[in-house]
């Protein structure tokens, strides 16, 4: 199972959130942040992603 938590783009989400694992999207260009909607947007498709491959390959 995987649940997908995402903070806001100021202050993100405090260390004892009992996180299992932080995930960064990488990104270029002259912004700090990618918004907090499209940043979830992305780590979604990409967990989909993955799903799809994985369920291909059994």
């Amino acid at each position: 199972r995987v649940a997908i938590v995402v903070g806001n783009e100021a202050h993100g989400l405090v260390d004892s959130s009992n996180i299992d694992q932080w995930v960064m999207v990488p990104h270029r260009g002259r912004s700090e942040s990618l918004n907090v909607a499209m940043a979830a947007t992305l780590v979604c498709f990409e967990v989909a992603k993955q799903r799809d491959h994985a369920a291909s390959n059994e």
